[in-house]
């Protein structure tokens, strides 16, 4: 979903309520006490949800890029020791492999809040691979080997995550147009006094929605995104070894 899309829906709403905001007529005192008690209630709601929800989002972003973090530091450790190793070209290549579809398959479809199938199966052959080597060498030392796999899952458990994110995200754009309308309501004598709440008020509101929505969307272009960069490193380093080899 383009939450972008809603942002600015919400911004050309509240411009469009505050222009036509001195047609309306005046407002008793007991009406502007009732407005003003809503948009406190509703900026306390709006506030201790956006909160939960960064929160939430936060440790799942940093959990997200550890989990990538161990992955390709495994990756790394497991191609450079079967490089050592004897007769361990199909190991090598089961890692070629998963490192190509990470940006050919899997990359697009986290995009998309979704995990890719044909890329959990290539790490399933990876790991294969691995267990077969493994049996067929019984001499081979094995610490730390076996250790890494299972970051596929953790992996696809973090995606559904993303995917349950965007209830709170549902719920904070429904608050936020809510607290347009008591908003429009609320007025005050000096219009440039006014002009200032109406802004302060809507850059809170939008600062917070927007934390939420990059936060909930790590793999688009943003300025905390996931980067992919030790994949990248590592498959140059494997197609330069096969290079110098050749």
């Amino acid at each position: 979903m383009d939450y972008y899309i809603y942002i600015i829906i919400a911004i050309i709403i509240s411009i469009i309520l505050c222009l036509i905001r001195p047609i309306r007529k005046d407002l008793d005192p007991s009406e502007k006490s009732i407005i003003t008690g809503s948009i406190g209630w509703c900026l306390v709601i709006y506030g201790l949800m956006a909160g939960f929800s960064i929160n939430i989002f936060y440790n799942r972003y940093l959990e997200i890029r550890n989990t990538f973090i161990t992955e390709i530091t495994n990756l790394q450790l497991t191609y450079r020791y079967f490089k050592t190793l004897p007769n361990s070209e199909n190991v090598i290549l089961s890692i070629k492999n998963y490192l190509k579809s990470i940006f050919t398959d899997l990359l697009p479809n986290l995009k998309n809040k979704k995990y890719s199938e044909k890329s959990e199966q290539l790490y399933r052959d990876m790991d294969n691979e691995i267990i077969k080597y493994l049996n067929s060498n019984p001499n081979i030392f094995v610490n730390n080997i076996l250790i890494r796999m299972g970051t596929d899952q953790k992996i696809k458990r973090l995606v559904d995550e993303i995917n349950d994110g965007e209830y709170y995200i549902n719920i904070l754009i429904f608050l936020f147009i809510i607290i347009l309308i008591p908003l429009w309501l609320s007025s005050v004598i000096d219009k440039y006094i006014q002009f200032i709440i109406d802004a302060c008020i809507l850059i809170i509101l939008i600062s917070a929605l927007y934390i939420c929505i990059i936060l909930n969307n790590v793999f688009d272009d943003s300025p905390i995104s996931i980067k992919m960069q030790g994949y990248q490193d590592l498959l140059d380093e494997m197609e330069d070894n096969e290079k110098f080899e050749k």
